[in-house]
């Protein structure tokens, strides 16, 4: 399927999707929820949206700092810029940005830093999926023991322990890679090898347990603080559901946001937010308006903190110091290739 025709599917689909969020649903009743809002909860899941970009920001740390030694400041601004990229990209885009970003601060591969936010996703699903089971398993919750989800952890685990031996075996893989892709183009099979030996340098956090773990955990606390941020926002707003429910939520958005279609994620959040709260009898001008405020609150942090690392990046791109030590990794990298 060809790129423009995936983003008339992808338009249509978001079209679809806010219409649908707003059939039957009159406004004045979302403007009069509005009204009534505790402004005090609000704020504090504003707060728990900055603390959870904070660990999102470690997280990527970690999953670096096995390439390289990464500086908090560094991680928190690459990893800001690719979220906020994420808002005006589609598709996801934006982690290519951040990855992208790091590479710049940092002087290391980009291939690496890519392949490395392909990690940190992994973890997300992972972590987000450990938390269903747990769900599941504690409170009899059968939605989330559907196929699609065990068809989703299967490709998950598939896609570790590829990447676990990729990682391991990279020396004899990349050699055999080169050999047979040599026997079109040795300039070709060289170039390939190097991209390759690039890529799973991105992967090596993944072949230390105590990283993992790490990792891991952090990943958890994330998701429960998210969790936290829906059972305070539907406080907020007068919605009556519990914590198991607010991970159920939580969850059902999540999942139903893994393939992006409109950058920021706008009507598709909506669907999904009230579909989610529709299961636990919740109107639907409630369901819109938590959905509206929920996506807002979680975009505030990180329009204000995406733009500053803009600026940043922008001073960094600028700066003569930054120009010169670029020219000369340029004229190193040159006679390395003569070599």
């Amino acid at each position: 399927m060809k790129f423009p025709i995936k983003m008339i599917i992808g338009a249509g689909g978001v079209v679809l999707a806010l219409v649908w969020s707003v059939h039957g649903v009159d406004l004045n009743d979302v403007w009069v929820i509005l009204k009534e809002m505790n402004v005090i909860q609000t704020c504090s899941v504003l707060v728990l949206t900055s603390f959870n970009l904070m660990i999102r920001s470690v997280v990527w740390m970690c999953i670096v700092r096995p390439i390289k030694v990464v500086s908090l400041n560094n991680a928190i601004s690459s990893y800001l810029v690719g979220v906020f990229s994420n808002l005006v990209l589609p598709f996801k885009l934006g982690d290519i940005v951040q990855g992208y970003s790091l590479s710049r601060k940092q002087e290391i591969s980009k291939i690496s830093t890519v392949s490395a936010v392909v990690i940190q996703r992994i973890f997300e699903v992972t972590s987000l999926m450990l938390i269903m089971a747990f769900v599941g398993l504690a409170f009899s919750f059968p939605l989330l023991f559907q196929r699609r989800t065990l068809v989703l952890g299967i490709v998950v685990l598939i896609a570790i322990t590829g990447l676990l031996y990729l990682y391991r075996k990279r020396e004899w893989v990349i050699k055999g890679i080169e050999k047979m892709v040599s026997r079109i183009s040795p300039v070709l099979g060289r170039t390939v090898a190097m991209a390759l030996e690039q890529f799973l340098a991105g992967t090596k956090v993944i072949n230390s347990f105590s990283d993992v773990s790490k990792i891991m955990s952090l990943s958890l606390l994330s998701w429960v603080v998210q969790i936290s941020m829906v059972r305070l926002t539907a406080e907020a707003l007068n919605i009556s559901i519990d914590i198991v429910a607010s991970a159920v939520v939580l969850l059902i958005i999540n999942m139903g946001l893994i393939i992006p279609l409109a950058p920021g994620n706008i009507g598709t959040f909506q669907f999904f937010s009230i579909l989610a709260l529709s299961i636990f009898s919740v109107s639907k001008p409630k369901a819109l308006t938590f959905s509206i405020i929920f996506q807002v609150i979680q975009g505030v942090p990180v329009i204000l903190g995406g733009t500053i690392s803009l600026f940043q990046e922008l001073i960094f791109s600028k700066s003569p110091e930054n120009t010169a030590s670029s020219g000369k990794n340029q004229i190193m990298s040159n006679r390395n290739a003569q070599t």
